[in-house]
């Protein structure tokens, strides 16, 4: 049997189809890569004639025509000879660019691929180039397509070096030859090209750099927030600082900006736009930023990051994680300096994202270490600092996971003259716990037996009077506690247990079908650690007088009174605390009964 080698062919049509109408997001995507090809081709030119860092010479020009459905780019850059089209103009995948890259790799070239002119056939009915080279500035040339199939070359009336790309826009593309549309595109793909772009005669790209001004750091700051104005809208940043650091080969420089807008936990809010020689390649990188920065925006430029074929996305390398890396850095040290030079910032910061910024302290030790004594966190008298609130309570953080309180347990708290916080609300009872136990101070997580215990002291060796108590009002489901607190005149205390609450919710059989396997596992792992006991604890008073006298007196006396108490503790505990509450009122009728008729 003989063995054929053969030649793998390629369909051009169908890989002109597929790459030039998959390849990019959106056909938007033209004005850049034209400019693009604009900006390198004077970049060659530049190098070539020895100046490669001064880009003033060379300028991109961009052209609509709306009447006429056009969309012209044209640059006065090294242009090409007949060969250089056949070679680099008329292949796909082969580009001057990328050859030139290789013998000048430091250049500052945008381009890689090779396959940038691909998006023009995307839109464009008919694709016209007029060039000149600087090798033969003598001979113009001119090239047409209509798929990028077949394609004609001739020679062209003399024209200044450069070239000249018109696309004669299909039907459904003819938005691109709106001029405001492409004055923004142009912006927010340029908008940190060296090379000046003009649309209509107007210059569109002309931004500032802050972190090339030669300026005072407050003037840094200034000019970094109008730079952060321009790509925040349409809320005003708080504040904007730029930064530049480099590890190892990576460099980046940027700003990062705060939000005007408040955010939330379950809001993200990150901003990212990264430019790679100036241009801009996604501003969708959120995942640069740290999960916890959903109040901070950035700008970023960091020619180490290497684009996908598309030039909409970037790779996941090596290069890309350490940008991770030096962004984090970078924000915890821009966060970290804020409230010493912008105080007025800062106060403007906490008040919008203080609660976004608990979360984001709790995520990372360095940002902790300088938020921890300025965050505030929520209680039942206002926002308070940590610091202020262990003064208040005697070195200890009193926590309520009910966003509504008992009555009865405020009462108690207010008497104390102790703040109580809400730690419902998001990352407050881990903040408190964090700062508890790396700065000073102690967490009581109120409606737990541990907590309770925290505030409500049993009476010691009354154990006759605890066993009368239980007779008297407890049951299977409800522990009776002799205590003492203030004030004098409340009775008693009825609190839940809500870790045993939670241990019978998740432990019941109905609880399976409504969370899924692997998060009822996870929740079990924490009530398997807690004790079985009541739900339910009854603290009577032993500073009270009426709980002085219910223990003096004998029976029936002493069952009367706790007849007459039975209804408030029951109203207290809710419904699901006693099966039969007619009973309990019809007792409580009883006893007042006797006690009215007793009067008489």
């Amino acid at each position: 049997m003989s063995v054929m080698l053969g030649k793998a062919s390629v369909d051009i049509e169908s890989i002109i189809n597929v790459l030039g109408g998959a390849l990019y997001s959106t056909p938007q995507v033209v004005v850049r890569e034209l400019i693009q090809n604009g900006h390198d081709s004077i970049v060659r030119r530049l190098i070539e004639e020895g100046n490669p860092r001064d880009g003033s010479d060379g300028k991109v020009t961009v052209e609509v025509d709306s009447e006429r459905r056009t969309l012209s780019v044209t640059d006065n850059g090294a242009g090409m000879t007949d060969e250089e089209i056949r070679n680099y103009l008329a292949v796909i995948g082969s580009g001057k660019t990328r050859t030139f890259r290789g013998e000048r790799p430091e250049g500052g070239l945008i381009g890689y691929f090779g396959l940038g002119f691909l998006s023009a056939y995307v839109v464009a009915n008919k694709t016209e180039v007029w060039t000149c080279s600087m090798q033969e500035p003598e001979q113009a040339w001119y090239f047409s397509t209509r798929s990028g199939q077949t394609f004609t070359i001739e020679q062209a009336a003399p024209r200044p070096v450069g070239t000249r790309v018109v696309l004669h826009l299909k039907e459904e593309y003819e938005h691109l030859s709106d001029h405001w549309l492409v004055w923004g595109l142009v912006q927010k793909y340029c908008c940190l090209l060296r090379i000046p772009v003009y649309v209509g005669g107007e210059l569109a790209n002309d931004f500032f750099l802050p972190w090339q001004e030669g300026q005072s750091s407050l003037r840094r700051r200034i000019l970094a927030k109008k730079f952060a104005d321009q790509f925040a809208e349409p809320y005003s940043p708080i504040c904007a600082w730029e930064f530049e650091a480099t590890s190892g080969e990576v460099t980046v420089r940027g700003v990062f900006w705060i939000h005007g807008i408040k955010s939330y936990a379950s809001n993200d809010q990150r901003s990212v736009s990264v430019f790679v020689r100036g241009m801009q390649i996604s501003d969708e990188e959120r995942e640069l930023l740290p999960a916890w920065a959903g109040f901070i925006g950035c700008v970023l430029e960091c020619d180490s990051l290497n684009p996908t074929a598309s030039r909409e996305s970037l790779k996941k390398n090596r290069d890309y994680d350490e940008v991770i890396s030096i962004l984090r850095n970078e924000l915890v040290d821009g966060i970290s300096n804020l409230p010493s030079v912008d105080p007025v910032s800062w106060k403007k910061v906490m008040k919008i994202h203080n609660e976004t910024l608990l979360g984001a302290a709790l995520c990372d030790d360095r940002l902790f270490d300088v938020l921890c004594d300025e965050l505030t966190v929520p209680t039942d008298i206002g926002n308070l600092r940590l610091k202020e609130l262990l003064d208040r309570s005697g070195s200890k953080i009193h926590i309520s996971h009910k966003e509504k309180g008992n009555p009865f347990e405020a009462l108690l708290l207010r008497a104390l003259k102790v703040p109580v916080v809400t730690g419902s609300r998001y990352a407050v009872t881990a903040f408190c716990r964090k700062y508890a136990n790396e700065r000073r101070g102690e967490v009581v997580i109120l409606g737990t037996r541990e907590g309770d215990a925290e505030m409500l002291r049993p009476e010691t060796g009354r154990e006759e009077c605890r066993e009368r108590l239980q007779v008297l009002f407890g049951n299977d489901d409800c522990d009776v506690v002799l205590s003492r607190f203030s004030p004098e005149f409340l009775p008693f205390l009825f609190v839940r247990d809500r870790e045993q609450e939670l241990k019978r919710e998740i432990e019941s059989c109905e609880v399976e079908a409504r969370i899924g396997g692997a998060a009822l596992r996870l929740a079990r792992q924490f009530t398997d650690e807690v004790k079985d006991g009541p739900i339910f604890t009854l603290h009577l008073n032993a500073n009270s007088e009426v709980v002085q006298l219910l223990l003096s007196v004998q029976e029936p006396l002493a069952q009367l009174g706790a007849q007459l108490l039975a209804p408030l503790i029951e109203l207290i505990r809710g419904p699901q605390g006693h099966s039969d509450i007619e009973g309990v009122f019809r007792e409580y009728s009883e006893a007042l009964t006797q006690v009215l008729e007793g009067g008489k």
